[in-house]
């Protein structure tokens, strides 16, 4: 919290840290204002209509995140510049992946005026994910707008692409879930240049 300087955490800061939360085992979000000589969350609407909205869409999804366990977590590319993938299982309902980029800058300045957490969109990212033995999937949703991602089932890993991800993005594998859009054509993955590490 940077209450004591102005600073309050912005809509897709709570969104993203919440749901790695969840997908590293959370159970419960509880939300707290750490300066309480003020008004609170009620000084800054723009984040309490984000924890009205935030909290809708977790109950919405109570039956997939309630059994879900952490499995995997990885680190692609730097550590201030990559992309990490959290991986959780939900019963034999499915398999949830946090895509969350890591290229952001942020700082303890007010944001009254301007976003402080600022994000370095990437595109076209090409995943490969190892599916268990138990699970059946040949494409990927978007779990927030169910938007489907086609993929391309090879043996028990199932390649997708990415097309943009801003701070974070999470896909639901579902359970026999079929490809109802033609797959990606395969592609030969270029190596991204080097880029000098950005953050706080």
């Amino acid at each position: 919290c940077f209450k004591r300087k102005a600073r309050y955490i912005e809509p897709e800061e709570l969104n993203s840290l919440v749901w790695t939360s969840l997908l590293l085992g959370g159970k419960g979000i509880s939300y707290f204002a750490c300066d309480f000589t003020t008004n609170g969350f009620s000084a800054q609407p723009v984040l309490g209509e984000a924890i009205r909205k935030l909290n809708g869409e977790l109950w919405a999804r109570r039956d997939i995140l309630s059994p879900l366990i952490p499995m995997s977590e990885e680190l692609v590319g730097q550590p201030l510049t990559g992309h990490k993938i959290y991986t959780a299982w939900a019963g034999d309902m499915g398999a949830l992946v946090l895509l969350r980029n890591l290229d952001y800058r942020t700082d303890d300045q007010a944001n009254d005026r301007q976003a402080r957490f600022q994000v370095n969109a990437k595109t076209n990212i090409e995943l490969s994910l190892s599916l268990p033995s138990w699970l059946t999937c040949e494409a990927a949703r978007d779990f927030l707008s169910t938007n489907e991602l086609p993929g391309r089932l090879e043996g028990q890993t199932l390649r997708l692409t990415v097309a943009r991800l801003d701070g974070f993005r999470l896909l639901w594998l579902e359970q026999g879930a079929k490809a109802r859009l033609a797959p990606p054509p395969a592609v030969t993955p270029v190596k991204p240049a080097a880029v000098a590490p950005r953050g706080f």
